[in-house]
């Protein structure tokens, strides 16, 4: 009967310490196995000092029994209670980290988002200037730049500038290229008309020749 009375006590015991959780929620780590610490060495102080009183009683084994129950659940409330305490800062650990992790990201996607908004603007100020249908020779004659010269600088301005040498290189050779073609071309027009034009000349001469080696016809009187 009194080993049921212990465990009962016990019972109430534990159902004390989660009663009281809510407000040990907030105390700091630290603090809590600390306290923790104090109440198992009293418990194993007050079993102690109930083998002491059982030692001269006549039901000594009885004694020892109850004084044995009462620190077994003694212990398991304060094991109970550090388990709790141990999942409390796993579960804060994990918040943390899940916190950080998604610091982290946040600051990946502003990152990300700032170097798209640079290449944007890089982009746009790599573009070729928009030239206005109706611009105005007074800006020019303002400045006294020739009207050639600007508008050299305005076909200089709407090249892009990210050309590359080897490309430049090309296409000057190409261009190189089409020139001789069009010139050697031209020589050959030129040689064939020049050719004609000969044929032609020899060719009248030659009508003239022959209308000059020709005799002339006998006079009637003398048939």
């Amino acid at each position: 009967m009194r080993v049921q009375v212990a465990i009962v006590m016990g019972l109430l015991a534990v159902l004390a310490l989660g009663s009281s959780s809510g407000a040990k929620a907030a105390e700091p780590p630290q603090e809590a196995r600390a306290r923790l610490d104090v109440a198992e060495r009293e418990a194993r102080q007050r079993f102690e000092q109930d083998r002491q009183v059982c030692a001269g009683q006549f039901l000594v084994e009885a004694c020892l029994e109850r004084a044995r129950e009462r620190l077994r659940v003694d212990v398991q409330a304060i094991r109970a209670e550090r388990l709790e305490l141990d999942a409390r800062r796993r579960r804060e650990r994990a918040q943390q980290r899940q916190a950080r992790i998604e610091a982290k990201a946040a600051q990946t996607r502003e990152l990300a988002a700032t170097n798209a908004a640079k290449v944007q603007r890089n982009d746009a100020l790599a573009q070729p200037p928009v030239l206005q249908g109706n611009v105005r020779p007074v800006a020019g004659a303002a400045t006294g730049e020739p009207i050639s010269d600007r508008v050299v600088s305005l076909e200089t301005a709407a090249r892009p500038v990210d050309v590359e040498p080897a490309r430049a290189s090309k296409h000057a050779r190409q261009h190189e290229r089409a020139a001789r073609s069009a010139q050697a071309r031209s020589r050959r027009a030129s040689a064939a008309q020049a050719h004609r034009e000969s044929v032609m000349l020899r060719e009248a001469q030659r009508g003239r020749d022959k209308a000059a080696a020709a005799p002339l016809p006998l006079p009637a009187a003398s048939r």
